[in-house]
């Protein structure tokens, strides 16, 4: 099943996270900046069956990929 949460929905699961977490009750909307995904970026190597996969145990540096979450933006999932 896929699970996709919208840019509301996710500042919403941010806020609830940190005032449950962090006893801090905030408001993602009233900051100066949008919350960020970072993405640790791997090295590839190849499976058993010759398809290209991530090499968790060797990242690449200090290297990561910066992604404002802004309106118009979505996180999706697949659920087994």
């Amino acid at each position: 099943m896929k699970i996709e949460l919208d840019s509301w929905e996710i500042e919403k699961a941010i806020e609830e996270y940190v005032e449950k977490h962090h006893n801090l009750k905030v408001n993602l909307q009233d900051q100066e900046l949008p919350p960020l995904l970072e993405v640790q970026m791997y090295e590839h190597k190849k499976d058993k069956n010759g398809k290209n996969v991530l090499n968790f145990s060797k990242p690449i540096g200090n290297e990561r990929h910066c992604v404002e979450i802004v309106q118009e933006s979505w996180i999706s999932f697949y659920i087994d």
